[in-house]
């Protein structure tokens, strides 16, 4: 077996050979027939895993990895956003790299809404649990309600009372006081749509958020928690799939689109209209939410 310099200098050859294989951007504006895009697809695509292995590590109780403090949420006002007429995806503006399920661009219109400047925190998802808000079936509807039999829950996976009748949290392998500053976290699609309900407020759709993350400055997002949207994970009109034909075309109708972007998510997966999508129940990854005002 190589010595551990040995493997690290055949690394760092792969690496070099690859640096030296990429070409030059082409400019074209279709991201399919960039020269740089299976060099991009292959780079996001690893990142993709180095978060996996993040909330993994989370879901094992492993310690959290060096330098990741968990996140919070200082501040969250209500944005009123204007209606307007919008495309919604990769319109071919602006070269770089886009994913297939983000093609083509989609117009649509959008009233007038109000939204949440950042996700919902610890502290306001605590008010919810303790008001009895898992005990409520009108809270709970159709598939909610049939995970929430299943899973027998009255409080969030990962919360648990103290003696003291405090909350605390499992962050990786401890558990710790809840931070009502911290973003609720670790919440499946039926649960921020439960907490909604209670709320007399709904989730996004993915076009508002993209949107308001495009358009206002004060629009909270990619540091803290992915969040759910109200809408199915669905190829936009006129979609073809990529060369990398798994990605997504297998994962149409069954998952719910997610937006944003995680403490744990490399910076450079940040954008606005980039699609994440998991099934609805999966509380696993490092998810929350925001609402918009009925």
């Amino acid at each position: 077996m190589p010595s551990r310099a040995e493997l690290g200098d055949m690394l760092s050859g792969q690496l070099d050979a690859c640096i030296q294989a990429i070409p030059p951007a082409s400019g074209d504006p279709d991201p399919a027939h960039d020269p740089l895009y299976f060099h991009r697809l292959a780079l996001f695509h690893e990142d993709m895993h180095g978060e996996a292995f993040c909330w993994m590590r989370a879901a094992l109780g492993y310690p959290a990895p060096h330098g990741i403090p968990m996140p919070l949420v200082f501040t969250n006002a209500p944005l009123a956003v204007r209606g307007a007429d919008v495309r919604i995806g990769y319109d071919g503006t602006d070269t770089g790299f886009a994913f297939d399920n983000e093609c083509p661009a989609r117009p649509f219109r959008l009233r007038d809404y109000e939204i949440d400047s950042a996700p919902v925190s610890a502290g306001k998802f605590a008010s919810f649990v303790e008001a009895g808000g898992y005990e409520a079936p009108t809270y709970w509807p159709s598939d909610a309600g049939v995970w929430r039999a299943q899973s027998d829950r009255t409080h969030p996976r990962r919360w648990r009372r103290t003696r003291q009748a405090d909350w605390e949290m499992l962050w990786f392998d401890r558990w710790v006081p809840l931070d009502s500053a911290a973003p609720a976290m670790h919440l499946n699609a039926f649960e921020a749509e439960a907490y909604c309900l209670w709320a007399q407020r709904r989730l996004p759709t993915a076009g508002e958020w993209e949107y308001a993350a495009q358009t206002q400055t004060a629009f909270q997002w990619g540091r803290s928690v992915w969040e759910w949207t109200s809408d199915v994970f669905a190829p936009y009109p006129g979609f073809k799939p990529g060369p990398y034909r798994e990605y997504s075309q297998p994962w149409f109708g069954n998952h719910r689109e997610l937006r944003g972007g995680a403490f744990a998510t490399h910076a450079r997966m940040h954008n606005p209209r980039y699609r994440n999508f998991f099934e609805p129940h999966r509380s696993d990854v490092f998810a929350g939410f925001r609402t918009v005002a009925l």
